[in-house]
């Protein structure tokens, strides 16, 4: 007799800047998304996809610097942001391994999971709630789907960027990050 086993594969979830600053910071460990065709199952792996830009003028290909529109540098408003939805696998940063999943009401919310949202301790449901009207549209709170909690613990953190491995990225207004992050350091 043979054992067949299923693969899992490892697949690709969305999350905005506050988000993941959250997962970055060790503050948020749960998700919860609509059902739709994507089963979640624990030992799974999720990449995460996030905002992002190339560091330099260069192709958009495996080895290229790549940076983080959550990391909030003040040099990143000058740059063009892709699309969370269009990460390649290669630029992703944080890996996420499901521990748990569950289904609920949305409103089933507890304080815990609040928590492990991530969103924060001030007002929490509440933030929690503007977060998913502001994700799923007007009014969807107040709807109480069925979701899937998705609980996961971090696999892979990143290295922090630093500019001065960068020296030739190029801003849109044709100054170069090296010539920013010099000014900068003159005027501490």
């Amino acid at each position: 007799m043979s054992t067949v086993q299923a693969t899992v594969k490892d697949r690709p979830v969305l999350f905005r800047d506050e988000m993941v600053r959250a997962i970055l910071a060790g503050h948020k460990t749960q998700t919860r998304r609509l059902p739709g065709p994507h089963r979640y199952v624990v030992g799974q792996k999720l990449w995460v996809r996030e905002t992002w830009a190339m560091a330099m003028s260069c192709p958009v290909e495996p080895g290229q610097p790549v940076l983080y529109r959550a990391d909030a540098k003040p040099i990143y408003d000058q740059l063009t942001w892709n699309s969370a939805i269009f990460m390649p696998r290669w630029a992703s940063r944080i890996t996420l391994e499901v521990t748990a999943v569950r289904s609920e009401r949305l409103h089933c919310i507890s304080w815990e999971d609040i928590r492990a949202e991530g969103v924060g301790e001030e007002w929490p449901f509440t933030r929690f709630a503007r977060l998913w009207d502001s994700i799923h549209g007007k009014g969807a709170w107040h709807k109480d789907p069925l979701v899937w909690v998705i609980e996961f613990r971090t696999l892979q953190k990143p290295k922090p960027v630093s500019f001065d491995e960068l020296p030739n990225v190029n801003l849109t207004d044709g100054q170069d990050a090296a010539d920013y992050v010099a000014k900068m350091r003159e005027e501490e």
